[in-house]
Parts: C-alpha cells; sequence; structure tokens
C-alpha cells in the first residue's frame, strides 16, 4: 500500500510541476510501463509490433517540418525517388540554387546515402506524406529492438526495455519527430545485436538478421557499420562459429556493395564514389575524421555557404585539435550520447559482451545494445537491500520517474523531446506566399549576422514546377538571368535575418 501512495504522489507531481505537457506524459507511460513488466512479463508477446501512440499524440504535436540542412537533403533524395528516378540532371541555372548538403554536380542530388530516401519516398508515393516512413521506420525499429531484447535479457526485461524503447524514441525524440533518419540505421543494429546471441548459443539459427542489418547499415550509417561488424564477428570467431557466417556474408555484402556501386555510378558518376565525397571536395575544406588534414579551401558562390564551411566548420575543427578543445568536445559528446540514450542510474550491469559491442556501437548505432544495457541496471537494481529489506523495486520507480525530470529545460529539450511548434522562419515564408495567387521566384538575400542553420534556399526534385522557387542573391546584375528564366513568376527579394 505504501508503494502504491508513493506512486502516486510522484504522477501527480510530475503533472502540476513538469513542463513541456509531454515530459508527464512520459513519466506516467513510464511508470505504468514499468508496472506492467514487472507484474505481467509476457503481456507484450503479441502486440509489441504495433506502434500507433505517436499517431494518437497527433492532434498535439501535428506531423513535423523539416529544419535542418541534413532534413532537407533526404527530402530532395525522398521526392528523387518517389518520382521514379534515381538523380536530377543539374538545373540550367544551378548556381541560384547551391546549398547545404546537396549536391548540384554532376546529378542535382542529397548527399547522402540512400536508405532514409527511399523510406520517405515509399510513403510520399503512396499518401504524399513523407513523414509517414519515418513513422513506419520508428515502428521498425522498435520492433526489431523489442525482438533483439530477449536475447539478451529475461522477458520481464525485455519488456520493460521494449516498452522504454516506444516511449523514450518512438514518441517524443527526434527520432520520429524529425526526418533524420536515426530508426533506419536504428533498425539495421538491433538486427545485427538481436541475432548475436541467438546464433552463440544455437549455431543452428539463420545468421540472415546480421545480414540484413549490415545491409542496411551500409546504405544509412556506412562508416558505423564497420565497428559493429567487427564486434559481431570477433564474437562470433571467438566461439568458432565463423564458417556458419562467413560464405552468407560475403555474398550478402557483395550484392549490397554491386548495388550501391551502381547507384553511385548513375548519381555520382563513379562506381567508388560515396555520396558525401562530392560535395565535401566542392563546399568544404574540413575533413570528416579529426585524424585527417585539412584541404584547399573551394571557390564558394555565395558567402552564406563560405561563413558555414570556412566559418563555424573550420572554427569547430581547430578547437578539437588543442588539449582543452578535445577534451571539452569528447566530454559533451559523451555527455550528450548518455543523456540522450541512457541516463542517470540505468547503466551499470555486468555484461561483458554487451559492453564489447557497445564500444564499438558507441561510435556507431547499436541502440538495441543501449537499451539492454540500461535495462539490466534496473534488474541488478532491484536486488539492493536497505537495512535488510529489499528496496529495490521502489528504488526502480524513483530511478525511472526522476530521470526524465532533468532533461525538461532549454536547449536540453532537444535530445530529449523534440516537439517543436511550426515555427521555423521558412515555413512562415512559405505560409505568406501561399496565400497569394500565382507562382513565386523568392530570391533571398542574407544579412551578415545570419544563422547558417536558418536557411531558406532548399528545393525538391523539379524545381521549374515547384510553387515557390528559392534561390540566392547574386546582386541585381548577377540576378537578371534567372529573372528572365522565370520571367513568368512574380520576384520576391527576402532580407533574411
Amino acid at each position: 500500500m505504501t508503494l502504491r501512495l508513493i506512486l502516486a504522489i510522484l504522477i501527480l507531481l510530475r503533472m502540476l510541476i513538469l513542463r513541456p505537457k509531454a515530459a508527464w506524459l512520459e513519466a506516467v507511460l513510464v511508470l505504468v510501463c514499468a508496472a506492467i513488466s514487472l507484474a505481467r512479463p509476457r503481456l507484450g508477446a503479441r502486440w509489441f509490433r504495433a506502434l500507433a501512440g505517436r499517431a494518437v499524440l497527433a492532434s498535439r504535436f501535428p506531423v513535423p517540418v523539416p529544419r535542418i540542412h541534413d532534413e532537407y537533403s533526404y527530402l530532395l533524395a525522398a521526392d528523387t525517388f518517389s518520382s521514379g528516378r534515381l538523380r536530377n540532371p543539374p538545373h540550367p541555372q544551378w548556381k541560384y540554387f547551391e546549398t547545404f548538403h546537396f549536391d548540384q554536380q554532376p546529378t542535382d542530388m542529397s548527399m547522402y546515402p540512400l536508405a532514409q530516401g527511399l523510406v520517405l519516398a515509399a510513403r510520399q508515393k503512396l499518401a504524399g506524406i513523407p513523414w509517414l516512413g519515418v513513422w513506419l521506420s520508428s515502428a521498425c525499429m522498435c520492433a526489431s529492438i523489442g525482438w533483439a531484447l530477449p536475447g539478451w535479457l529475461a522477458p520481464r526485461w525485455a519488456l520493460l526495455g521494449g516498452l522504454l524503447v516506444v516511449l523514450r524514441w518512438g514518441l517524443f525524440s527526434y527520432f520520429v519527430n524529425s526526418y533524420w533518419g536515426g530508426p533506419v540505421a536504428a533498425t539495421g543494429g538491433a538486427l545485427v545485436v538481436g541475432a548475436l546471441p541467438r546464433i552463440l548459443r544455437r549455431p543452428q539459427v539463420s545468421a540472415s538478421p546480421i545480414l540484413a542489418g549490415l545491409a542496411i547499415l551500409a546504405n544509412s550509417r556506412p562508416f558505423e557499420r564497420f565497428p559493429l561488424g567487427a564486434a559481431a564477428e570477433i564474437a562470433i570467431r571467438y566461439r568458432g562459429l565463423l564458417r556458419k557466417v562467413v560464405l552468407p556474408l560475403v555474398l550478402v555484402l557483395l550484392c549490397t556493395a554491386g548495388a550501391m556501386a551502381f547507384y553511385n555510378a548513375r548519381v555520382y558518376g563513379n562506381p567508388l564514389t560515396l555520396p558525401s565525397q562530392l560535395n565535401r571536395a566542392a563546399y568544404g575544406s574540413v575533413p570528416v575524421f579529426i585524424w585527417q588534414r585539412l584541404t584547399p579551401a573551394p571557390h564558394d558562390n555565395h558567402a552564406v555557404m563560405r561563413d558555414f564551411f570556412l566559418g563555424w566548420e573550420l572554427a569547430e575543427y581547430k578547437e578539437v585539435h588543442s588539449i582543452a578543445g578535445f577534451l571539452s568536445q569528447a566530454n559533451y559528446k559523451a555527455f550528450l550520447g548518455w543523456r540522450f540514450f541512457t541516463g542517470p542510474l540505468l547503466t551499470f550491469p555486468r555484461v561483458r559482451l554487451l559492453w564489447l559491442i557497445a564500444a564499438a556501437g558507441s561510435v556507431g548505432v547499436a541502440l538495441a545494445v543501449v537499451f539492454a544495457l540500461t535495462v539490466q541496471g534496473p534488474r541488478h537494481l532491484q536486488c539492493w537491500r536497505w537495512r535488510g529489506r529489499r528496496a529495490g523495486r521502489l528504488a526502480i520507480c524513483l530511478v525511472v520517474a526522476a530521470t526524465p525530470q532533468l532533461w525538461t529545460a532549454k536547449w536540453l529539450n532537444y535530445s530529449w523531446y523534440y516537439f517543436i511548434p511550426n515555427t521555423a522562419p521558412r515555413e512562415q515564408w512559405i505560409a505568406r506566399l501561399n496565400k497569394i495567387e500565382g507562382r513565386h521566384l523568392a530570391i533571398v538575400r542574407y544579412r551578415d549576422n545570419h544563422d547558417p542553420f536558418h536557411e531558406l534556399v532548399f528545393h525538391g526534385a523539379n524545381i521549374d514546377a515547384s510553387k515557390i522557387v528559392w534561390a540566392r542573391d547574386l546582386g541585381p546584375a548577377g540576378n537578371q538571368p534567372l529573372i528572365e528564366y522565370f520571367r513568368s513568376r512574380r520576384v520576391w527579394l527576402m532580407d533574411a535575418r
């Protein structure tokens, strides 16, 4: 009775104190899930694959709008694929449309691997709403992690971990509330992590989930595929099962590499060219990895892009190459990852193989490992005694209820909650122009103190057919070829802050 009273008081306090409302909603749901998983560990065996929770929240938290460069780049790929093409030819006036994370030569296309674009394109083609692809990929992520966890945990703890995945990433995080592509890569990582213990315990089990997971990672997070695949290979080799896996693994990876080479050759002109290479060569001088050296700065046609690549990016690169800057960045990223993936007091289990994979996956996307480790924390905490009495379950409830409370203020919402009102500057301009009849050409001029993350110039797969064409300002004389090309449109010169 005392425990129930304490839980009721905690729920009431969260409802009265927390902001935003999503915080107390999550806390209530987490407590309910913790109670269910402890009392009925096999309850979710049949219905866990369904993910309707985010759809229920749609009336309060509508379909998200893109905000960051990466999201628009993925949406360009989705628009291209849904149009039945692998690429778009360069626009005759392409210099006015150069923007972040878009390639303009030899084709007009996203600089990212194709997996996220394909997922968004599938739903855009069928329903006209790319975000439905995010929603469905989040469902696949939750289902795959829910399948992976029983390979490492007892049923009650696997159910708790699965429910936390739904709440944490399937409802409230930017995984489901943006277009950044996290769920696709997470699904691939979960397939690898979930198949591994099953193969180690029963060598006759098929290795196909590992192969499918690595193929997904190769087309979503190609660099992260290597450390996670290497960790799985070490574990399989250690148990003497490499022969069982190596032949199908080679065949699947060869097929995957062949498909990627075909795509790269058609879109980027070279089968060995990664999508991001051309973009970095055309616009940036800062390398991807910190151990690489700076390259000569390319010529950028637009000051706002130079300010980003030779300003913000270069400053970050120089900072991380000093001892103080490196330690500061490492500490910040470690804290950011810990806050997003786990939270306090839930990350201290004693599972050595999981920690091995997590060490590799920390560079990658082994999210199932993260939640297996997270749930192992309360599993061991359950055995804790205070003055000779078992107090572990009460401690679990207190920790789970208090954890979201720590991350509900200011910018920390970014990695805990990602419900942002649709007030992005670009969306405000679009709403204004859509009220005016006809088609528009919006030429954007930026001020010197412009924030490069508040970008306006993005486009879809068919620029000429767009109601609003966004272009960069090249001065009165430089804009004349563009205005003449779009002479049937109303021309607007926008002074962007």
